[in-house]
Formats: structure tokens, C-alpha cells, sequence
């Protein structure tokens, strides 16, 4: 009776757990050299001073602007080159001119923005109390009420007032000022802010409307009186 016998194959040698116990032939070993790589990527740099800051970041890149352009200027008042050349350098000052004028276009949009932004900030919904109307000798609408020296006197206490509560009078005078006002002065007001909205499509500042104001009203007690 036989023994059957196993063909040996000598010892198993236990599994790799690290990988500088892994050995790779040349036919076996990866191709890393054929393996693509990504390269970073370049930091993209803006110009100094744009920042968060649209109106600035406008401001650095239309000064830049002026500076390529004054610089290809000066290539075609001293180039000697071939018409082709020439030309462009012409089609380069075009199409920076074109870009100069939508970067100040997007400027002067901006600033209006901001001043209207600015505008808002200023506008308050308080009113002084107990402001008293504005009527002074001889331009007496309400019997009983205070009567001042003459319209001067009207517009300083006013502005006093206003600018005691912390109020821009350029602001919000339209929309205090009105209830202040009573009779021929109350018309008066009414139809000096339309046509001044007319003419200028804006409103009249403080400065504007008070001056007129003096302009209408300004005659003293003493003159009047002579």
C-alpha cells in the first residue's frame, strides 16, 4: 500500500504588511512617470488697491488703463515699423478707449449709487417738536401763534432746531418744513419746489431753497415800513 505524497513546494512567506517589504520587478512596477501630475495653480493677482472695494478696484484699473494706452501712443509717434505694425497698435488704443469709457461709465454709476446710498442714511423720520410756523410781521397766517421779527429769523430758529435733534437739513427739511408753512408762503413753497424740480430734476438743497426764500421774503420791518 502506497502513501501518497505532496510535492513540496518549500516555505510560504507571510504576507507583506509594509510597503518597503513589497518588491516589484520591471515588468510589474507602475509607469509613475506616465502618470499625469497637476500643477498648481497660479495665484490670481489683482491690482493694489482693488480689494473688496469696487470703487477702488475702478479706479486702480482705469489708471492703468491711461498708462498702456499713453504707452502705445508713444510706440506709434516712434515707430519706424511696417504699416501692419502700425495699424496695431491703433486697433489696441480702440479697443482700450472703448474699455476706458464702460470703466468710467461703471464709475460714475457707482458713485451715484453711493450718494444715493449716502442720501438714505441721512434721512430720519424724526420731527422736533413744538417748532413754530413760520410767519413774522405783516405775513401773519395764524392768529395767536408766534410771530417773528422777519423771515431771517424764521430760517435761523429753524436751522437751530434741526440741527440740535442731529438732522441734515438737506435731507429732511421738505418733509419737515411743509406743516410749518400756511397761506400765500405755503403756495409759495409748493410752486418754488416744482419748478426747481423741473428745471433741475432734483431737489433744491437747504442752501438753495432758504436763499430763495430771502430773496422772496427778505425785506426787513423797516423798509417795509418806509
Amino acid at each position: 500500500m502506497s502513501i501518497p505524497t505532496q510535492n513540496f513546494i518549500g516555505p510560504v512567506a507571510p504576507p507583506a504588511t509594509r510597503m518597503e517589504d513589497v518588491e516589484f520587478s520591471a515588468e510589474t512596477a507602475p509607469n509613475v512617470s506616465s502618470t499625469p501630475v497637476a500643477s498648481p495653480k497660479a495665484p490670481v493677482c489683482l491690482p493694489r488697491g482693488a480689494g473688496s472695494d469696487p470703487a477702488a478696484g475702478l479706479q486702480v484699473s482705469i489708471s492703468l488703463l491711461h498708462e498702456e494706452i499713453v504707452s502705445l501712443y508713444a510706440l506709434i509717434a516712434s515707430s519706424n515699423g511696417t504699416t501692419d505694425e502700425l495699424r496695431s497698435y491703433r486697433e489696441k488704443v480702440s479697443k482700450k478707449m472703448g474699455d476706458l469709457d464702460q470703466l468710467g461709465r461703471a464709475q460714475k454709476l457707482i458713485q451715484a449709487t453711493a450718494g444715493s446710498t449716502l442720501a438714505g442714511a441721512k434721512l430720519s423720520n424724526v420731527v422736533p417738536r413744538n417748532l413754530p410756523l413760520f410767519q413774522w410781521e405783516n405775513q401773519v397766517s395764524v392768529p395767536g401763534a408766534p410771530v417773528f421779527v422777519d423771515v431771517n429769523t424764521c430760517i435761523m430758529n429753524f436751522t437751530d432746531v434741526m440741527i440740535s435733534h442731529n438732522l441734515d437739513l438737506d435731507a429732511n427739511y421738505l418733509r419737515v418744513l411743509p406743516p410749518l408753512l400756511a397761506g400765500t408762503i405755503r403756495l409759495w413753497f409748493e410752486d418754488f419746489v416744482t419748478q426747481f424740480r423741473k428745471l433741475y430734476q432734483q431737489d433744491p438743497s437747504w442752501i438753495q431753497f432758504s436763499t430763495a426764500m430771502q430773496d422772496r421774503y427778505g425785506l426787513n420791518v423797516q423798509e417795509e415800513r418806509n
